[in-house]
């Protein structure tokens, strides 16, 4: 299967003109504009990410959906409302209770599973006549909100929390970026460690050869000296010659005899 590439200028890159299976690449001097295209069909293609640039572009694409989602909601808000369930937990003695949203209309409103109509309304605060009995989430109300106008807070939160995971994933492609060369760093260091190993395995059994060698010669060359009682003669054996020298004195000379 042969591999179709193309190159030049990214201001000269066509999608439209590309076959399936093709590679683009851009050779630009900028940095910038170094970039690599894969066609599936002519205008169907995929931009390559490389290491290198993760981090840059994952931010960008990041911003960009940010900007995208901002737009399609500012625009679907305008003359839009929603349902909001809300609630709250009443102590027996608090009558006003703060809402998460300032309500356009109120439809329902139950304490301890009751509907009553005994209160009041003012922005984004409840006001019971009668406090409401204590318990857990036993106050619930049920409203609608219009999004363009009093759900900024939704969206502002939300815009918060998209820069903050555009952040931390920024963070972990720098992150994984120093974990390859790293890792690189280390395959290099091991590679280093198993070549050092295999010479040092080698340089072992060469050492343990010669010692072999020698504890050979040695156990050859090595003799032993006995005191043979019968002849009150001292003797020296060599195994590796078969040779015994015999020691003894006689008339007060030293008379040495090599068998």
């Amino acid at each position: 299967m042969a591999i179709q590439m193309r190159r030049g200028l990214l201001s000269a890159y066509d999608k439209d003109k590309m076959l399936a299976g093709e590679w683009g690449i851009a050779i630009d001097a900028d940095t910038d504009n170094q970039k690599a295209y894969i066609a599936f069909a002519p205008g169907v293609d995929k931009e390559v990410l490389f290491v290198e640039d993760a981090a840059s572009q994952m931010a960008e694409a990041t911003e960009e959906a940010i900007e995208t989602a901002t737009e399609e909601a500012e625009a679907w808000a305008h003359g839009n409302t929603f349902t909001v369930n809300d609630y709250a937990s009443g102590d027996g003695e608090t009558t006003a209770f703060t809402l998460a949203e300032t309500p356009s209309s109120v439809s329902n409103v139950y304490v301890d599973g009751a509907e009553i109509t005994a209160y009041t309304l003012s922005g984004a605060t409840i006001t019971f006549t009668t406090a409401p009995a204590e318990g857990t989430n036993n106050i619930h109300v049920i409203y609608t909100t219009d999004v363009s106008t009093d759900n900024s807070k939704y969206y502002a939160e939300r815009a918060a929390t998209s820069e903050a995971n555009a952040a931390t994933s920024e963070s972990n492609a720098a992150t994984s970026e120093a974990n390859a060369a790293t890792s690189e760093t280390n395959a290099a260091t091991s590679e280093t460690n198993a070549a050092a190993s295999e010479a040092n395995a080698a340089t072992s059994e060469t050492n343990a050869e010669a010692y072999a060698d020698r504890a050979e010669q040695a156990a050859l060359t090595a003799g032993f000296i006995f005191f043979d009682i019968e002849t009150g003669h001292l003797i020296y054996t060599r195994s590796d010659t078969l040779t015994t020298v015999d020691f003894y004195l006689s008339d007060g000379n030293l008379f040495v005899e090599v068998e």
